[in-house]
């Protein structure tokens, strides 16, 4: 009988492990939110773009745990782009958030060669193109033209090979197989009930 209880008391230990594990790659493996409805221009009341080159705009919750791997991401591919492009990290600041300067991703933003840092106060920009999930990218090219929409990690504080990545370096490359846009894995921006569109483009 105490044998038994033993057996019965280890399958259930193996059940909760499994079932922890479960959740966990559940978590890591599901993505968040992708903006709604991706601008196809450059926003027209967005902060202005440089004109000759393309741009790429990563919008960030300044504590987001995930985000640091698609820094890691961002930081390994902009070497290996044969075009130069303008960069902006933009980190969300809402209110009760703790500011990002200070946290770790804007110090590790710093460290990224070409890459400007940028505070959006109240998440006017990020509403403005619709981006809803931290580590969301969009890539335009210099006519202002939406190439790309998606994410820089294969999961959730993932580092290594991935779709985004390759799919920014097509684009630029003008392969025409380049796929407009992948899944964002990362924290939410704003809270579930913030649903804004973006704004009309140029």
């Amino acid at each position: 009988m105490e044998q038994r209880g033993t057996v019965i008391l280890i399958i259930c230990w193996i059940g909760c492990v499994l079932g922890g594990l479960a959740l966990v790659t559940g978590y890591s493996n599901r993505p968040g939110l992708a903006a709604a409805a991706p601008p196809d221009t450059w926003p027209a009341s967005a902060p202005s773009r440089d004109r000759l080159r393309p741009s790429l705009v990563i919008f960030l919750h300044p504590h987001c745990p995930c985000s640091q791997a698609a820094l890691s991401e961002l930081a390994r591919l902009l070497p290996r782009l044969n075009e130069s492009i303008e960069v902006r990290l933009v980190f969300v600041s809402l209110p009760g958030v703790p500011d990002a300067e200070g946290g770790a991703l804007w110090a590790q933003a710093a460290n990224i060669a070409g890459a400007q840092r940028v505070r959006d106060p109240g998440g006017r920009m990020a509403r403005q193109f619709g981006a809803r999930t931290s580590g969301q990218t969009f890539l335009f090219d210099a006519d202002g033209r939406r190439l790309f929409s998606g994410g820089l990690t294969a999961r959730r504080g993932h580092e290594g090979g991935n779709a985004g990545a390759a799919a920014i370096a097509a684009h630029l490359r003008c392969d025409p197989r380049a796929p407009p846009a992948t899944p964002v894995f990362g924290c939410a921006l704003f809270d579930g009930a913030d649903h804004a569109a973006p704004e009309g483009g140029t």
